[in-house]
């Protein structure tokens, strides 16, 4: 069975509670899949609520992501089952006319994955529960920004997208904090790695409309460069540490590299090349440590890099190094989050700390009152 992430960071199975549409279509709640209070958690003996694991276990426990591969799979496995049991019935189901319209590109919105208790395939597609935990609270944390949840029409805003930005801040602040308290080698994976895993699965396959088209052009032009260079330091501490292998206790290494890298491809036709050349770091890092990479569109599959970034060897180009390989003086965190924040003054005010129970309570109460505000619409979320 496949599991959709539900608020209180509990896996439940995918679709379990829900049931076909009756009502007029509404635009339904992102929190459809990342509910605050799941109804049926208590009920469904697959849910797993992941605040009770403890964090040695979350940090080398993984659960398969589904791709749009595997969606489509079981979507059409249950319409053949639907129809053997229509049949069953004495019933003559008619074909449908017309397939669903699909999405061009993966990801399209929402994440799903496996249960815990699902069979291992040995899909490189995963992710930790140390991260799962922490997507499931980003995804909450975007969903209580929008004013239009639960309404048929959701407008993007300004103020909505630098809700969503001050997510952001909180995060990279969050990563900011534990390295300067860092005091063993493990925690580069306990406490840096799942922050940066998360984010990388949130941004990969969340709306950036509602954050990258806001009217501060130059401003998410800056912010990418601080995600780059965050995503090159957590990769140089792991390497520090002699955790940038394959065998190493990161088990999805290269999908994550893979999709640094992905996103850097994305932004680069908003915020510009230069904003993304901590990129090249990063494919560099991965052919040092004899990484391959993965992407993950339908399916995953071995990351082709962009033919700017390597030779007809697949090496990387000889007329990148030089300014590239100045790491510290381009790409160093710390220095590009502190120009950064003097965008954002006082700073603690751009920020939502979701590490802060109270804030954590605040975003739970608007989703719970959405929910009650929507109870007579039900839904399927059939889509990534």
């Amino acid at each position: 069975m496949s599991a959709a992430i539900t608020g209180k960071a509990t896996l439940k199975a995918h679709g379990s509670s829900t049931s076909k549409k009756e009502e007029p279509e509404a635009h339904a709640p992102r929190a459809a899949t990342v509910q605050s209070e799941p109804e049926d958690a208590s009920e469904d003996n697959n849910a797993v609520d992941l605040s009770k694991i403890p964090m040695e276990d979350k940090v080398s426990r993984y659960v398969e992501i589904l791709t749009r591969e595997d969606l489509n799979r079981e979507e059409e496995e249950d319409r053949k089952r639907e129809k053997e049991e229509a049949l069953a019935r004495g019933e003559n189901p008619e074909e449908e006319e017309e397939e669903e319209e699909q999405d061009e590109d993966l990801p399209t919105g929402r994440i799903y994955f496996k249960g815990l208790d699902a069979e291992d395939t040995g899909s490189p597609a995963r992710v930790s529960l140390a991260a799962l935990e922490r997507l499931c609270l980003l995804y909450n944390a975007a969903d209580a920004q929008n004013p239009d949840l639960g309404e048929v029409i959701h407008m993007v805003r300004d103020a909505e997208g630098y809700a969503v930005i001050s997510i952001f801040h909180g995060e990279l602040s969050q990563y900011q904090r534990h390295t300067a308290q860092r005091k063993k080698s493990a925690d580069v994976v306990m406490d840096l790695w799942p922050i940066v895993e998360a984010l990388a699965f949130f941004l990969w396959g969340s709306d950036d409309a509602h954050w990258m088209h806001v009217d501060d052009g130059e401003g998410v032009r800056r912010l990418v460069e601080v995600f780059g260079a965050m995503y090159l330091d957590s990769l140089l501490r792991l390497d520090a540490e002699g955790f940038l292998r394959t065998d190493g206790p990161i088990k999805n290494l290269p999908l994550v590299m893979g999709i640094m890298l992905g996103l850097a491809a994305d932004w680069t036709s908003i915020s510009g090349e230069k904003s993304v050349g901590w990129a090249r770091e990063i494919l560099r890092l991965a052919q040092e440590k004899g990484i391959d990479l993965l992407s993950m569109t339908d399916k995953v599959e071995p990351y082709e890099p962009p033919p700017e970034y390597v030779d007809s060897d697949g090496d990387m180009d000889e007329q990148d190094e030089g300014e590239w390989q100045d790491v510290d003086r381009y790409y160093n965190f710390d220095k590009l989050l502190r120009a950064y924040k003097r965008r954002w003054v006082p700073w603690k005010d751009a920020c939502i700390d979701l590490s802060k129970p109270s804030v954590k309570r605040e975003i739970d109460q608007t989703l719970k009152e959405v929910s009650e505000r929507t109870a007579g619409y039900t839904w399927e979320p059939d889509k990534v």
